[in-house]
Order: C-alpha cells, then structure tokens, then sequence
C-alpha cells in the first residue's frame, strides 16, 4: 500500500489532486495517534480518579449541584456527616433547601450569574434542624 501523503505538486503518490493539509495516512502514524490517544485516554482516567479522590475525602464539606434545577448531583462525606443528612436525604434536595428561606431568592440569582465564573462566595447553610452562619 502507499502512502498517501500530498506531494508539493497538491497531488497524491496516485496522481489525485489533494487540496488542503499535507496529512499522512500511512499505517504507522495511524498507529503512532492511536497509542497517543491511548496514552491521553489512561491518563485522563487517572486524573478523574484523583479528583473524585479529592472530592470524596476532603475534609471541607463538598457537593456539586445542577445550575438550571439545583438538584445535588454528588455530596461528599464531609457533607453527609456535617450537615446530618444522608447521602440519599441530601441527593433528594435542591440548593433551596440548605438555604434560609429568606435567602433563597438571592442564592438564586447569585447561581445563575456566577456559574461560568467558579466559586460564588460564602452563604448562610441550613443544616439538618440548624442555620449555620
């Protein structure tokens, strides 16, 4: 099989015209991408297993919530055990419900603005049967 790599003249090894970037199919590069995605795919994975690592026993309560129906997603142990919900009682509640009523509107708006820029600030949290400040 040859390779098909374009040839300063725009034409293939086959006298096909080739417009565009000079690229090679040869099996061998094919080879070559593929154990580089390979690579990029393991270590990827690694990394993903050190952040849900960090997430899981970071002692500083963690969660992470839907910003359209503020449905908790994931909660960390720090969260369970601080806040006296289950992990099941807290994947059953919204970002409303950790919140005074009185501030929930403005938990609200502050979500909506401030979800492409990270972190929002510190709010008052209902824990179960208690407002922290």
């Amino acid at each position: 099989m040859k390779n098909a790599a374009a040839t300063k003249e725009g034409k293939n090894q086959n006298g096909v015209s080739v417009k565009g970037a000079r690229r090679s199919t040869a099996p061998a590069t094919k080879g070559i991408r593929a154990a580089a995605s390979k690579r990029s795919l393991a270590t990827l994975r690694r990394e993903e297993e050190q952040c849900r690592l960090l997430f899981e026993t970071n002692p500083t309560p963690m969660w992470v919530f839907d910003v359209e129906t503020l449905q908790f997603l994931a909660v960390n142990e720090a969260a369970v055990s601080q806040y006296g919900y289950s992990r099941e009682e807290f994947l059953s509640r919204t970002e409303r419900d950790l919140r005074p009523p009185e501030d929930v509107e403005k938990m609200e708006r502050t979500v909506h603005v401030t979800a492409a820029q990270g972190h929002a600030g510190v709010s008052p949290h209902c824990r179960k049967g208690r407002l922290v400040a």
